[in-house]
């Protein structure tokens, strides 16, 4: 039986050892990577969590078709217009009175002070790009923002709909622990009162 010459074997070692090498890097290479990322991610949460220490109060406004459209057809806030436009075949309206109290969450009939009030002064804003989870593949905004109705107060997330970037849309509102709704490789866009552009 033939044997392979010392130079290849040993050539044939030297590519074996190196490529033991090269994934002990990329290994640690991948830690070293995932402890930052970890890092960035808890202290940005924390430092997202303070701005909501201070809520801004409602007042109670009847929930009718004319008052919600007093609010105009946009509302300007720190990074863009946001449209108040239909959803799908729904008027905002609609879609309020038709989602009032639905999965357990807020009525969203009593929190018409707040559509204004929180796209126009958030206390922060994450751009979350659709991932495998998610069942849409629109580019959506989150504004967050304390308000205080009826001296309780609640954790709100505005969901903005970039399918037309020119339009920005607004979706809806829920009442949400933030903590489950903003992931790892989304974009602080807007915090603290200016724009910013951090990857958590």
């Amino acid at each position: 039986m033939n044997r392979l010459p010392n130079t290849l074997i040993q050539f044939f070692e030297e590519v074996y050892l190196e490529s033991q090498l090269n994934q002990v890097l990329d290994e640690e290479q991948k830690q070293k990577t995932d402890t930052q990322t970890n890092n960035n991610w808890s202290e940005e949460m924390n430092k997202l969590r303070g701005l909501l220490t201070a809520p801004v109060e409602l007042e109670q406004i009847p929930f009718t078709e004319e008052n919600l459209n007093k609010l105009g057809t946009f509302i300007q806030t720190p990074i863009e217009k946001v449209y108040l436009s239909n959803i799908g075949q729904e008027t905002l309206f609609h879609k309020m009175n038709r989602k009032a109290g639905g999965r357990g969450d807020i009525d969203r009939r009593q929190f018409i002070d707040a559509i204004p009030k929180v796209l126009s002064n958030p206390a922060f804003i994450i751009e979350h790009k659709p991932n495998k989870d998610d069942d849409y593949q629109d580019i959506r905004h989150l504004y967050f923002k304390t308000v205080k109705l009826d001296n309780y107060n609640y954790k709100l997330m505005f969901v903005v709909s970039l399918l037309d970037d020119k339009k920005p849309k607004l979706l809806s509102f829920y009442a949400v622990d933030f903590y489950d709704k903003i992931q790892i490789g989304d974009t602080i866009l807007y915090e603290g009162g200016q724009q910013t552009k951090v990857i958590l």
